[in-house]
């Protein structure tokens, strides 16, 4: 049988542990540095299409804004034509924050209540 015994210390082998250590701790942090900078410039890629796009949606809704009051406005009058698209419009927008306001409150919720209804089934 192989005696896979050494003749180093503990102390030598202490030392060892620490040293590998150390060098597996730079080679995680190099490899997170060079991760984040190849990413980095996608993300930034990433940042500026995605705020172009939000401006060119932006603007549609401007336009079909626009486009329905001035349908409208053949036959109920520019004011009416503005005031029922600015009616639906808002009525729109408080359907969206009352959504985001009910998702927030499901996300804040304590978790004894999350709890509950896992046992009643409700997710």
């Amino acid at each position: 049988m192989t005696d896979y015994r050494t003749e180093e210390s503990i102390g030598a082998l202490a030392v060892r542990l620490s040293e590998d250590a150390k060098a597996y701790f730079r080679a995680e942090l190099n490899y997170w540095k060079t991760l984040a900078s190849d990413r980095g410039g996608d993300v930034a890629a990433m940042a500026v299409f995605g705020a172009a796009a939000a401006a060119i949606a932006f603007a549609v809704l401007i336009l079909l804004l626009v486009g329905f009051m001035l349908a409208l406005a053949l036959y109920l009058g520019f004011f009416w034509a503005t005031i029922v698209v600015a009616a639906v419009a808002l009525l729109a927008a408080w359907l969206c924050a009352t959504m985001a306001y009910l998702r927030f409150r499901r996300l804040t919720r304590p978790p004894g209540e999350i709890a509950r209804e896992i046992e009643r089934g409700r997710r």
